[in-house]
């Protein structure tokens, strides 16, 4: 199926959320993401949310596992809009990575559908998700790639305004149990907003029970003017074990 199609659909009825791949500030969060996070309450209840408001009154760097995606799911429907935005992995962020991730890997080398099967449902997804990524104001993430200063640049200028950034940093996304390997690129950002600006980023846990049906802030824990080696391993220590 040719993803033109796709394509001209998406930009025809969700201009004004994405083009050229290009998020406009103004539309965050876009409609479209607002109803797609309605439904999602609906279908995921919870009795006790924290509210963003909570957060320090300076910009915060909010780190949740995915937990076979409950995590982005119970977060983001509930904190994500003009205040908080999600690092997200690039080819969910542009229709024709998302179908060439989807077609190329995920559905036929993952979950091995058959390749007609495969072809229509990349293309029909990818109708569906980069827009509403671009919707909720996500920062593509460019993992092993160069284009990885264009996310640090993205994420410091929306810091610098305020704006708290929540991270999926877990490797494993199905692990629903005990804490296993995370990746810390991320703590460049305490780095690079330092040096531009003097202070230091709060890195601040999230707690969700689903059996409590609870989703709420963990302490914070920020850097100190010490070795910044030394203060990643133990600023990661502190977030691991509010994990636990």
């Amino acid at each position: 199926m040719n993803l033109s199609i796709s394509e001209t659909c998406v930009d025809r009825h969700l201009h004004r959320y994405v083009y050229k791949g290009q998020v406009n500030p103004l539309d965050v969060p876009g409609r479209y993401f607002r109803i797609i996070a309605w439904v999602v309450r609906r279908i995921l209840p919870l009795r006790e949310v924290q509210p963003l408001s909570s957060l320090a009154d300076q910009p915060c760097i909010v780190l949740c596992r995915h937990r076979n995606m409950r995590g982005p799911f119970y977060t983001i429907s509930r904190w994500g809009g003009r205040n908080l935005r999600p690092w997200i992995y690039y080819p969910f962020c542009f229709r024709k990575d998302f179908y060439q991730q989807m077609y190329g890997y995920t559905l036929t080398e993952r979950l091995h559908f058959p390749k007609p099967l495969a072809m229509f449902s990349a293309w029909f997804l990818s109708i569906v998700v980069p827009p509403l990524m671009a919707s909720l104001g996500g920062i593509p993430v460019y993992r092993n790639d160069s284009r990885i200063r264009e996310t640090f640049r993205q994420s410091l200028d929306l810091l610098e305004q305020g704006c708290n950034i929540i991270i999926f940093p877990d490797v494993d996304y199905t692990n629903n149990g005990k804490v296993g390997d995370v990746y810390e690129g991320f703590f460049m950002l305490e780095r690079m907003y330092h040096k531009r600006t003097g202070r230091h980023l709060p890195f601040v846990p999230v707690q969700l029970d689903t059996k409590q049906k609870s989703l709420r802030f963990g302490n914070p824990v920020s850097f100190t003017d010490a070795n910044f080696n030394e203060e990643r391993q133990r600023v990661l220590d502190a977030i691991l074990q509010q994990w636990q």
